[in-house]
Formats: C-alpha cells, sequence, structure tokens
C-alpha cells in the first residue's frame, strides 16, 4: 500500500472529519500526465450546483488536495473536471468563473481575519481565480514532508478541523 493509499484510509476512517461532514467525500486517484497520487477531501455542501449546465460544467467545487508532502491545498474549480477550464469559450463559464473568484476571495479574507498565516502555516495564493487556469486559493504548509501518514493525517485533520467551521458560511451563502 502505498503512503498516500495509507493515507486515504486513515483519513476516510477518521472520526474527526466524519464529524465535519467530510466522510463521504474523500477519495484517493491520479492526476496529470505522470499520474501522480492525490487525496481529495470534501464535502456535499462544498460542491455548488448551477441550473444553467450548458457549458458542460455543472458547478464549482472547493477542496482539500495533498498531492505532495509537506502541504495541504485548498483548490477551488469546475466540476465535473473536463480537461483545462481554458480550452472552454470563457463567454459560456464565464459566470462559474465569477464565482470561483468570488469563494477564493472570501476564504482569503477569512483566513486573514482568522490569522490562518500564523496559527495554521497558511500561505494565500496570489492568483485571480477568475481565471479559468488557476485553481489555488492557498495552501497550508504541513512539515517537512517525511513524517508518517498518521501524523500527517493528524496535522490534516487539525487544519480542516480549525477551517471548516469558517469555510461552511462561505459556501452556503455563495
Amino acid at each position: 500500500m502505498t503512503t498516500h493509499n495509507t493515507l486515504a484510509h486513515l483519513l476516510k476512517s477518521s472520526t474527526i472529519l466524519e464529524s465535519l461532514g467530510f466522510r463521504d467525500d474523500i477519495w484517493f486517484a491520479a492526476k496529470g500526465a505522470n499520474h501522480t497520487e492525490l487525496i481529495v477531501i470534501s464535502k456535499a455542501s462544498w460542491k455548488l450546483s448551477c441550473s444553467d449546465s450548458a457549458c458542460g460544467f455543472e458547478g464549482v467545487f472547493l477542496h482539500f488536495e495533498y498531492a505532495r508532502p509537506g502541504s495541504l491545498l485548498l483548490h477551488c474549480e469546475l466540476y465535473p473536471r473536463q480537461g483545462s477550464e481554458t480550452k472552454h469559450p470563457r463567454d459560456q463559464i464565464e459566470p462559474l468563473l465569477q464565482l470561483k473568484g468570488g469563494i477564493a476571495n472570501l476564504v482569503r479574507d477569512a483566513a486573514t481575519e482568522h490569522g490562518w498565516s500564523v496559527s495554521l502555516r497558511w500561505e494565500a495564493s496570489d492568483k485571480d481565480l477568475t481565471q479559468p487556469k488557476n485553481l489555488q486559493v492557498g495552501k497550508f504548509l504541513l512539515s517537512s514532508g517525511n513524517e508518517e501518514p498518521a501524523v500527517v493525517a493528524a496535522a490534516i485533520e487539525s487544519i480542516v478541523k480549525a477551517t471548516a467551521p469558517m469555510i461552511d458560511p462561505i459556501m452556503s451563502n455563495s
């Protein structure tokens, strides 16, 4: 079993994440041409559906991603994933891009207001999420990246437990 697979199993069995509503939306996958191992952590209320899906996308999806040791990313992107958002006509996806950018800015504002940079080792991305190619809201620095899966799982649980109560209202009001 790979380290990512072990970590995904630990996160799926986490009572902390389950109590916050994340249990059913934790999955392990491979992404990109190199099939990089990836763990996605989200919940149903962080997936916003839009009534007009003529562009092929159904909505906006906020989630944590763990791909590289040492950091936990917070991404916001259009779903279902259909390759690069840049391959779609901008005028068709503009409302979704504006929603994506608005959510990113509200989360970044909450992070600043609640001092995530100090308490959770948060680094906000300066990318404009209304641009199709930009997905990263920010990242949390976990460690050196050499820790055992149980240590990484505990760090991720701590971050999710601290941030989800601040992110939930943003998503429910968007």
